[in-house]
């Protein structure tokens, strides 16, 4: 009798203490209000069933986002991040991956990843050519960045596409890490083109780097010997330089000639035709327009301005 009694209040003792205990651990953080506008690869996140592919781990600093009429949710601390508070079925839940399941449930969320970076060199500035082509090595690289403060790290990379050729991803696993590589390119002379190494991720981020090469004409200026230069005297006329901004317009000094020589200044007559300052006071200079050849073999027109008496000092001028 004694123990059927001491049983009875055991059973009414235990009853108590867990009505007592009803709501425990339910101090959940409430979810918090979080960026907008943040693209990134999708998931889902279910009951207590079902892990993580494996494919993606968000970092411990990971931003997750509702998505519009969707459940908010808050991380729960005291557990790996990809466990997580369902305010509206009051229960934790494990994020797995939304291409390992099907459409039956329709809790989704979306995470911030780092962007992929990208770079690719090269390229540059070329005289015009006479005619053909010219090979050159270009060098890429295709990086995934580390976690950062409420932003997870970079997806893995799924493509990287230089000059157009797919180019291996294997080799970088961890972030933060790099792929980097060479790609051999064909240029045909005097067209202008343009490079580029596109980086996709395996969540659909992309960073592109170009390098391109361009093609100008020489601009000569200096000093010559005589005052109907020929092109080998324009060669070295002394100041010459690339006309990467394809004008007409240039300024600066000439120091003291090694004797006494004529200025010159050279560059295609379809810039047109230039007014001439030397020492601040304007100049009327001999034009001579003719073909020249530089020397990559390529020709064409040139407005050639040379002083009309030479000199053995250095000057300052301005041409526009």
């Amino acid at each position: 009798m004694r123990k059927k009694i001491f049983f009875r209040w055991v059973v009414a003792f235990t009853l108590i203490m867990s009505m007592c205990f009803v709501g425990y651990g339910q101090n959940i953080p409430q979810p918090t209000a979080t960026p907008t506008n943040m693209t990134s690869k999708y998931y889902r996140y279910i009951g207590y069933v079902g892990v993580d592919s494996g494919l993606f781990i968000p970092s411990r600093d990971s931003i997750f986002i509702p998505i519009s009429g969707k459940p908010a949710i808050t991380r729960r601390p005291q557990d790996q991040n990809i466990y997580y508070y369902d305010s509206t079925r009051s229960k934790w839940v494990e994020l797995v991956n939304l291409p390992q399941l099907n459409d039956t449930l329709s809790s989704y969320v979306k995470i911030q990843t780092q962007n992929p970076t990208a770079t690719l060199s090269g390229g540059g500035n070329y005289e015009l050519h006479s005619s053909g082509t010219f090979t050159h090595t270009l060098n890429y690289s295709a990086s995934r960045l580390a976690a950062g403060t409420n932003i997870s790290a970079t997806q893995p990379i799924a493509s990287i596409t230089v000059a157009g050729i797919s180019e291996p991803t294997i080799g970088c696993n961890t972030p933060p890490c790099t792929i980097s590589g060479t790609q051999s390119v064909t240029i045909t002379y005097n067209t202008n083109t343009t490079f580029s190494n596109v980086v996709v991720t395996t969540d659909s981020k992309s960073a592109t780097a170009n390098t391109s090469f361009n093609f100008y004409s020489e601009y000569y200026k200096g000093y010559v010997s005589s005052n109907s230069p020929t092109d080998s005297d324009l060669f070295s006329a002394g100041y010459n330089f690339l006309n990467t901004s394809n004008s007409k317009n240039t300024s600066g000094n000439f120091g003291n000639p090694s004797s006494s020589s004529y200025i010159v200044f050279a560059y295609p007559s379809s810039f047109g035709t230039a007014t001439v300052t030397i020492n601040g006071l304007g100049v009327g200079y001999n034009l001579t327009q003719r073909n020249v050849t530089n020397q990559s073999g390529y020709t064409q027109q040139y407005n050639i301005y040379v002083s009309p008496f030479p000199t053995s000092s250095g000057v300052s001028y301005v041409i526009n």
